[in-house]
């Protein structure tokens, strides 16, 4: 062998060859080692995707509802032990094991409420058949309290049960409100091995390559080359496919947007009856779920401000239904009383989608005598304010949506005698819902109400501008929650 490597280091040639392989070598043994760690971390950002991808659609299939029923209602500790117990456990249970199952999940998914009073995350409903309801989840990550509205995910972290990789997502009741979170779990021991056991045969087959490659490479250094380039004007070529795809989705949005603006109303004719009015109308997305409706008789002006399910191209879609329906109850139907106007729009709006989707809207609803100035109000989740003798008066909404819900109660309506100066306004719950200010937290109905309070004798164009201003210096940047619309009426 020594003889061997002798003659190999007298030649020049023999030399460089040796050196150009060891350098080779080397380099393989660097970037298999590099390569090691930065797989592993691709691959644990990869399965921490799949899970949040897995745990926000199945967040979406959960009914908060029925959640919030279930753990408002079975306060202690292991009352449920097993399946089949109770009904509202085992709905969720099975939409939990079904997603287990079909993601090839190894470990549990588990719903998580969090105790104020202990100050803990307990666990609710789990995908196996183990029943461990109302116990408390042990030395929880903080970042389940920081990011409980919006969910995320958690990096490779230790519990007393070992180390994980987690995803989270809030689950939602039909308010919008976070009532629960869901949790999906990967064992970072259990998929750290797989990805070693994996990476390791890769590099052997790599360093087989890698040498047989070392021993042509030479003279196939042009073709390399040339295919290199080859590969680099495909994926430019795609690249432009992409953003020619992306001009034509981006394209319809905004035809879409044209279609819903063509939709919604002038509100024109109002200034024909009352002193002033304004419109602040600002979509989370291009297109939106928020719509304002209007119509006009010989007596009555009604007037409508909407929230359907969603925003973006699947709200505005909703919206149409939504809007559609008022004009088939109030114009087609000729109903005039909103209590029966708002029962008719929700039939119309069940029938119109199938069975299983709760798509529909909140809506605050009035129609306004224009000689009288009597105001009738009928509402779905959005109650209605007016301003008058220096106070503000609420007229509270059904506490249901205009769609599918458990509660299926006729709509109830409420009369005012409007008076010079009186002002109304007409909301959704996308202003006060928005996060924002110094600490981040929601604006909540409270501001709203103050807001009103303060800016009322401010004229309706300079309104409009103040809650404009307010809305956007609050949200800062945040991301906008929801489509936001608020009118306000001077009679």
């Amino acid at each position: 062998m020594s003889s061997i490597l002798r003659k190999l280091l007298q030649n020049i040639s023999t030399r460089i060859i040796l050196i150009i392989y060891l350098l080779i070598i080397l380099t393989a043994g660097f970037f298999l080692t590099y390569g090691y760690f930065n797989n592993l971390k691709l691959q644990e950002l990869r399965q921490l995707d799949k899970l949040k991808a897995i745990v926000t659609s199945i967040s979406h299939n959960i009914n908060g509802d029925e959640h919030s029923l279930l753990a408002d209602n079975i306060t202690i500790k292991d009352e449920i032990k097993a399946l089949g117990q109770n009904y509202l456990y085992d709905k969720i249970h099975s939409i939990l094991s079904v997603a287990k199952n079909e993601n090839n999940l190894n470990s549990e998914i588990y719903t998580l409420i969090f105790d104020t009073t202990a100050k803990q995350f307990k666990y609710i409903v789990r995908s196996d058949s183990n029943v461990y309801y109302r116990h408390s989840y042990v030395n929880s990550p903080e970042v389940l309290i920081n990011k409980l509205e919006s969910g995320g995910t958690i990096p490779k972290y230790k519990s007393e049960n070992g180390s994980w990789l987690s995803a989270f997502s809030p689950i939602r009741n039909s308010k919008g409100d976070v009532v629960a979170i869901l949790e999906a779990d990967i064992s970072f021991t259990e998929f750290s091995n797989i990805v070693k056991k994996q990476f390791f045969n890769q590099a052997l087959i790599s360093i087989i390559v890698i040498l047989l490659i070392a021993l042509i490479f030479i003279p196939f250094t042009k073709q390399i080359l040339n295919e290199d380039h080859a590969q680099k004007m495909k994926f430019i070529n795609q690249n432009k496919i992409i953003s020619e795809k992306n001009k034509d989705i981006i394209d319809s949005i905004n035809y879409a947007l044209k279609i819903q603006k063509a939709i919604l109303p002038s509100l024109e004719h109002l200034k024909s009856y009352f002193q002033d009015y304004f419109i602040f109308f600002q979509p989370k997305d291009i297109v939106s779920g928020d719509f304002y409706w209007s119509y006009e008789d010989e007596e009555n002006i009604y007037i409508a401000v909407a929230d359907s399910t969603g925003h973006g191209v699947p709200g505005s879609m909703v919206s149409i239904v939504c809007s559609n329906a008022l004009n088939r109850a109030v114009i087609q139907s000729n109903l005039t009383e909103t209590s029966e106007i708002l029962n008719h729009v929700k039939k119309f709006v069940v029938h119109s989608f199938q069975d299983g989707m709760n798509d529909g809207m909140d809506i605050c609803f009035c129609r306004i005598n224009k000689k009288t100035k009597m105001l009738q109000f009928s509402g779905a989740n959005n109650s209605l304010f007016v301003y008058s003798n220096n106070e503000l008066s609420i007229l509270k909404a059904s506490r249901q949506p205009i769609g599918r819900y458990i509660k299926n109660d006729p709509f109830s309506s409420e009369t005012l005698k409007l008076k010079k100066d009186d002002i109304v306004y007409l909301f959704t719950d996308g202003f006060y819902d928005q996060f924002g200010g110094i600490d981040s937290k929601k604006m909540k109905v409270k501001t709203l109400k103050s807001l009103l309070l303060k800016y009322h004798n401010e004229g309706m164009s300079e309104q409009k501008e103040t809650f404009k201003t307010y809305f956007n210096n609050w949200k800062g940047d945040n991301e906008q929650l929801d489509d936001v619309t608020l009118i306000g009426i001077k009679i």
